[in-house]
């Protein structure tokens, strides 16, 4: 038989498995630790994918409709609200199903006057001297995902915080062109 001296054995010595444990712990905490930021940048990515689907939905909703009754959608001081549900579809009116998040849309110009409409111009109109008081109106579009009616309160309160967010649209007049008869 032989002899076995501790220097033959294979094994770790107690030195090196308490190093070894502490480097699997040091990353794995590290590990653990990036979960959370983890699970809100994919909340926040969600959050951002479903504004932009309500934002396109409004536009939309506004370049597909004639001004004046597009127009009359909106109070009397000039705004309409929307409600919409965790996917972004549109909801006929608050505490339906799911209501999530709230939208808030106000109409620059949406009056026919030319003093009101001139707020939309574009880069280098005034050189050409261009009237754009006709063609163009611009919408400002301001979502929240405060659920319920807390989002509405948000946002009639005019609270700018980072739950809310805004989105410019500027969309022309489609108006239909008139036709000219031939002499």
């Amino acid at each position: 038989m032989r002899n076995f001296s501790s220097r033959e054995s294979g094994g770790f010595s107690l030195l090196e498995v308490l190093f070894a444990l502490g480097i699997i712990a040091t990353v794995g905490i590290s590990l653990i630790g990036l979960i959370p930021s983890g699970f809100d940048t994919v909340r926040r990515a969600g959050d951002l994918s479903v504004i932009a689907r309500i934002v396109q939905t409004i536009s939309s909703d506004a370049l597909s409709s004639d001004w004046e009754e597009y127009a009359e959608q909106f109070s009397s001081n000039g705004t309409m609200v929307r409600y919409f549900d965790d996917q972004g579809n549109a909801l006929e009116r608050s505490g339906l199903r799911n209501h999530i998040y709230t939208a808030s849309i106000e109409l620059a110009g949406a009056s026919t006057s030319a003093s009101a409409a001139s707020a939309t111009s574009l880069p280098g109109d005034e050189k050409m001297r261009i009237d754009r008081s006709r063609d163009l109106r611009r919408i400002l579009i301001r979502v929240t995902n405060v659920p319920g009616e807390l989002g509405g309160e948000a946002l009639k309160g005019g609270e700018n915080s980072g739950r809310i967010s805004n989105h410019f649209v500027i969309v022309p007049n489609l108006n239909p062109i008139e036709k000219v008869e031939a002499p």
